[in-house]
Formats: structure tokens, sequence, C-alpha cells
């Protein structure tokens, strides 16, 4: 791939070519590749963050019309942003101070993201993709993780040491 600083071979984070893969495929796994060739497509990228150096966790809504995108520093402050591709930059919607949230997928209408909490206490969240709204949907003692959206939008799929071992478990939007 030629780029302004010279020629660019793009890799995989574990090197290996992994053939045609579909476009949430490559975002869900941060794969390189698909995203150069992506590039020569339809041109130059504009950068479309705040300035932070970790970024990643990208997630696509089940139509493909929208996507989440957490961007982690040394803080656990969260902030919302809205792209608009027709925008010059990104508009800041909410920050929400001392909330870590471990991303797990856009509900299928993509009003939602359903997550865990990053701290001592794992529990699994629901934080409006406006981040108009946090709720958290588990608060007890035990580690709840990995959670991810029913194709659906009806329940959530996620482990927890409920039993004393990992094991998946499911709960509804409402919590109940």
């Amino acid at each position: 791939v030629d780029t302004p600083s010279g020629p660019w071979r793009p890799l995989n984070y574990d090197r290996q070519y992994r053939g045609p893969v579909s476009v949430r495929e490559a975002l869900e796994d941060s794969l390189n590749v698909p995203a150069a060739r992506l590039g020569q497509a339809v041109g130059e990228p504009r950068p479309e963050t705040n300035g932070v150096r970790n970024m990643g966790f990208a997630r696509l809504s089940a139509d493909g019309q929208r996507m989440t995108c957490f961007a982690y520093e040394r803080t656990v402050d969260l902030f919302v942003y809205r792209l608009d591709p027709e925008a010059e930059k990104p508009e800041l919607l909410h920050e929400l101070r001392r909330q870590a949230i471990d991303p797990g997928s856009l509900s299928p209408d993509g009003r939602w993201i359903v997550g865990g909490t990053i701290e001592a206490r794992e529990d699994i969240v629901l934080l409006r993709s406006d981040g108009g709204e946090l709720r958290r949907l588990t608060n007890d003692a035990f580690k709840d993780r990995t959670a991810l959206c029913s194709p659906d939008g009806k329940s959530i799929l996620f482990k927890s040491t409920r039993t004393g071992m990992w094991q998946p478990w499911t709960i509804r939007f409402d919590g109940s």
C-alpha cells in the first residue's frame, strides 16, 4: 500500500493472512489487511478520535449502520462521541467519569451497548449508545463477563462464576 510516508505492507496482528472476510469479522478481530484494502478503495482516511493512544473494540450493529469503538487511556472515564462522516470532527455527547466498561456488543437496533464493568465487582451493564443512560443489570459478588446481545435484541448472554465455575447465563434487558 502506498502512503505519504512510503510503501506499507499491512499485516494482521497474528501475522496470518485470513483470505476473504466480512467487514464485520475484520472489525471484530481488528484485522489490518482488510482495513488497508478498504482504505485503498475508499480513499484517504481522516482521523475520528479525541487523541487517545489506545483505541479498539469496534462493534457493528446487526444492520451494519452503527458502530461503537472504545478508547482506553489511564483513566476510567468514558467519552461518548457521535461520528458523522460529513462533520469536520466527532461530536462529544457525554462524559461519564469513573465508568470503566468493557464493551461486549451493540444491540441490533443500535440503541444500547451491552458490556461489563472493569472494576473489583464485575457486573453486566447497558449503556445507551448516546451515553445518556447507564444501567447495571447485575449487582452481586459473582464475576460476570463477556456480555453479548442476542440477535433478536431480547436477551444478553454472558459468562459468570455463579455456580463456582465459569458457565453461560442469560438476562433480559430489564434485568430479569
